[in-house]
């Protein structure tokens, strides 16, 4: 994708120089539209905590985040919503699962930003022997 942003840059770049240099202007505006960054989500991470399962991920840019939809499912296929929070303008970001029973436990990111996009993590498993007394 940044080959394609710098080869359009250095086409524009190009034709206005030659009209530059030959005094003929097309009597044109040329407007530019900034592109967003892609939003990517650097790694996710699950480990067990007491009785819980504790979650953290990274994303690239925390600045675009709208909200992070926490879900989880018992097949790794089916996923449902558990939680959603919003971003507090940190890359690093955290949750907690307090709700975990014995099991196997499928857990992921969906990043849902302004622009109204959204991308979603890998799936995570984790392995719930028993409740931690």
């Amino acid at each position: 994708m940044k080959a394609i942003i710098i080869g359009t840059a250095l086409m524009l770049s190009s034709a206005l120089s030659t009209e530059a240099s030959n005094g003929v202007s097309s009597g044109k505006t040329v407007m530019v539209k900034p592109v967003a960054a892609q939003q990517e989500i650097g790694y996710f991470r699950i480990h067990r905590m007491a009785n819980d399962v504790s979650l953290s991920w990274v994303v690239s840019n925390p600045a675009e985040v709208e909200c992070f939809s926490i879900e989880r499912s018992f097949d790794g296929v089916n996923f449902y919503e558990i939680d959603a929070v919003g971003c507090d303008g940190a890359a690093t970001q955290k949750y907690r699962d307090n709700s975990v029973f014995p099991g196997y436990l499928y857990y992921r990111i969906k990043v849902k930003n302004a622009d109204g996009t959204s991308v979603t993590s890998a799936t995570e498993m984790i392995r719930i022997v028993s409740r931690r007394g």
